[in-house]
């Protein structure tokens, strides 16, 4: 008994030490933010020498696409994210978090209008509200405004075009996004890629968003606090959304067909994030399609049971997480996150197998930055280690 209650009393200890740990770091963070805020009420935008003359007002009324980069090391992904791009025929506008390699801006140079730095701090929401806070003082309003970020490989098939002509049809559309999230801790579209109109522009809550909102390099917070108040802002200003990557669409391609039903379950099963236990149960359920002596109202069910079974888990994880290479393949979903093998989604010795319908440079060049990556069970400090585990890094 005394055994047990020392072991009781142990696990608490631990527990509030750890819990002490992290208000501790959140609150330097915090304060970091802060004083950050305080010190740059306007932000910390510059242009770099090649583009100190640029006038924003010649953004006035266009179409605009904000391009947030952070410590760029290999190109060929900003080549086929660029030839992505350059196919909406808006005005491109990069900015770094941080000093911006030379050799990156000699390349992409040309590809863009403007070209800035930033300190660099509050990730890519940083770069987000201070771009469109500067916009809004200089009375500049573009006509569209895409934000997007190089979180994501893109353009990984190169010839195909649906998101592109997505976008091109929904120009006219207020609010836009690639992919868009249900479940906890809030509905939003992921802000790794979004349209906003000159309406959502200069409505509101849009604007009164972006002047509460705290610049910070807690990722949690910039999830909370950024990418879902982000979209609530626009909701509550009566725009609705119009996403690339519909859940039901997905769910039901995924069922519907046999042998992508198959594809969706050899994705999954090697997916680390998800429960392997409720995959083992989607394929048990997916049997039923090749028993012949299954009845219709056998297979109604079974087919009721997946798509219940496969939504409650894109609610919980998102689609991008849950079956990144199936999206891209079968919707031309244009983007596969850089994080994949660090928040263990998938094991990437098999990237390139999952990967075999892509751009194979491209494709060797993100197994390259896998490669380098740290991965998740050789940070080196306990503090790197309790931020990946609640996800504050």
């Amino acid at each position: 008994m005394l055994k047990k209650i020392c072991h009781i009393l142990k696990e608490k200890l631990f527990f509030n030490s750890m819990l002490s740990f992290l208000i501790k770091e959140r609150y330097k963070m915090s304060k970091v933010a802060k004083n950050y805020s305080k010190s740059n009420p306007n932000g910390t935008i510059k242009p770099i020498k090649q583009f100190e003359s640029f006038d924003y007002t010649s953004l006035n009324n266009e179409n605009v696409i904000l391009f947030v980069v952070y410590a760029p090391r290999s190109f060929l992904m900003y080549e086929r994210y660029f030839q992505m791009l350059e196919k909406l025929n808006y005005k491109i506008v990069a900015i770094s978090n941080g000093t911006l390699n030379s050799d990156f801006v000699e390349k992409f140079k040309d590809k863009v209008v403007f070209m800035g730095e930033r300190a660099n701090l509050g990730r890519d929401f940083g770069t987000y509200k201070e771009f469109i806070r500067l916009l809004r003082h200089k009375n500049v309003t573009p006509n569209n405004l895409i934000i997007c970020n190089d979180s994501v490989f893109a353009n990984l098939k190169q010839k195909d075009n649906r998101f592109v002509d997505f976008l091109i049809k929904n120009e006219n559309e207020d609010f836009v996004g690639v992919a868009e999230y249900m479940g906890r801790p809030g509905y939003h579209l992921q802000s790794y890629f979004l349209k906003f109109s000159h309406n959502v522009l200069n409505s509101p809550n849009f604007i009164n968003f972006w002047d509460n909102f705290l610049i910070s390099d807690d990722r949690r917070l910039n999830i909370h606090n950024g990418e879902i108040k982000l979209s609530e802002s626009i909701l509550k200003d009566g725009f609705k959304p119009v996403v690339f990557l519909s859940t039901d669409n997905v769910i039901n391609t995924i069922v519907n067909n046999k042998e992508k039903l198959q594809k969706f379950l050899i994705e999954v099963s090697a997916n680390k994030h998800l429960d392997q236990n409720v995959i083992g149960g989607l394929k048990s359920l997916s049997l039923a399609f090749y028993d012949k002596k299954a009845t219709a109202e056998h297979i109604a069910y079974y087919t009721a049971s997946l798509k219940q079974e496969i939504s409650r888990m894109i609610d919980k994880f998102g689609m991008i997480v849950v079956c990144p290479f199936f999206i891209i393949d079968e919707f031309g979903f244009p983007f596969l996150k850089r994080d994949l093998v660090y928040r263990q989604i998938t094991e990437w010795m098999l990237i390139r197998e999952q990967g075999k319908n892509f751009d194979q440079d491209l494709l060797n060049e993100y197994v390259n930055d896998q490669r380098i990556r740290r991965r998740h069970w050789n940070l080196a400090t306990l503090k790197d280690k309790l931020m990946y585990m609640t996800g504050m890094n």
